[in-house]
């Protein structure tokens, strides 16, 4: 029973069922529970489960995680970037675990205390939104002096708040805000340049994804515009 999204995007799609893809995504245990949200990074996978419990599989699934994960019992959301994983708690408090060591991924900050409503992982990097519409980012990349265009340096309008929806990637991000407007920011990965902005006059939008070197964006008609490296998107006749 349950389903989840392993897209760009960390959510959980009620209705759409798992499609496993041989060597790619691997069959979860059988748990006979409903899966609420889940989130996946390569071939290491995380799901939460309606009894607030968290599940770890996968063959790049860490031992770290799944000891770290067991025994939790209120969980509300996942995200799973490069060896580590973080819980969201019912409570707004958040577990990470992590092999790696804090130089190459630091603990998660003190939050604010708005609860956190949607958190995104990249590919050693957190970013959190906030019922208050504020953002929280942490990881890797922040200590990372080759990356010129560092995500972590959050535009001021998005800093400013009424952030709707956001996502992460490698070393890009981008986030909806609540007067329709779209920022990205980051470095496009393999070429360092800045992070692509969003085309002009794009309306309508509802949610938006990262990737490493592009974005997409869903209005509210379910058509998808794409900008950046869309050779991914080309393929798939999007």
């Amino acid at each position: 029973p349950g389903s989840y999204d392993c897209s760009c995007d960390t959510g959980f799609t009620q209705n759409t069922p798992i499609v496993y893809v041989a060597g790619a995504l691997q069959q979860p245990p059988t748990v006979n529970k409903d899966i609420v949200h889940a989130d996946s990074y390569g071939r290491a996978h995380l799901a939460v489960l309606v009894d607030g419990s968290v599940i770890a599989w996968g063959p790049d699934q860490i031992p770290e995680v799944i000891n770290g994960v067991a025994g939790i019992t209120d969980a509300a959301m996942v995200a799973q970037v490069d060896r580590t994983a973080v819980v969201v708690h019912q409570d707004g408090t958040v577990t990470q675990v992590t092999s790696l060591p804090i130089t190459s991924m630091p603990n998660a900050p003190t939050l604010p205390a708005s609860p956190i409503v949607q958190l995104s992982g990249g590919r050693r990097d957190f970013c959190a939104r906030h019922a208050d519409g504020n953002i929280t980012m942490w990881g890797w990349t922040q200590n990372l002096p080759w990356v010129t265009h560092n995500f972590h340096n959050i535009p001021a309008a998005v800093i400013a708040g009424d952030v709707v929806d956001l996502d992460c990637a490698e070393f890009t991000a981008i986030a909806l805000m609540a007067d329709g407007s779209i920022h990205t920011w980051g470095q496009m990965y393999g070429n360092g340049a800045f992070a692509t902005p969003a085309p002009a006059g794009l309306t309508g939008v509802v949610d938006v994804a990262a990737g490493s070197d592009n974005f997409a964006a869903l209005r509210s008609d379910g058509t998808v515009e794409t900008w950046g490296n869309t050779i991914a998107f080309t393929a798939l006749n999007i």
